[in-house]
Formats: C-alpha cells, structure tokens, sequence
C-alpha cells in the first residue's frame, strides 16, 4: 500500500476496499482496528468502532 503499511483484513471486501482507495482514491493513511470514533449526535454520545478509517 502506498502508505508504507502491511494492513490485513478479515473478508474480501475489506480486501478490496482496501486496494480501491489504494489506487483510485490517493490514500494518505489507513488507521485498522482498534480504533473508536466518538461523537455527539442528537444530543447522544455514540461509540463506533470502524474496520478502517481511510484518509
């Protein structure tokens, strides 16, 4: 990948969104698992842990 980094995956898909936004998308940084998003919505608290947060 161009950003240095040896990613895996868990299903084809990751696999293949990886290697899209690898070529098409000029990824900058690709942050896997564990990594936890929170924000305010609605004026709730939600927690959201993503496979990957693509840059």
């Amino acid at each position: 990948m161009s950003t240095g980094w040896h990613h895996g995956f868990e299903s084809h898909e990751e696999e293949y969104l990886l290697l899209v936004a690898d070529f098409a998308a000029g990824l900058v940084e690709a942050l896997p698992q564990p990594f936890r998003l929170r924000f305010s919505t609605g004026g709730q608290v939600v927690h959201h842990t993503p496979d990957f947060l693509l840059q």
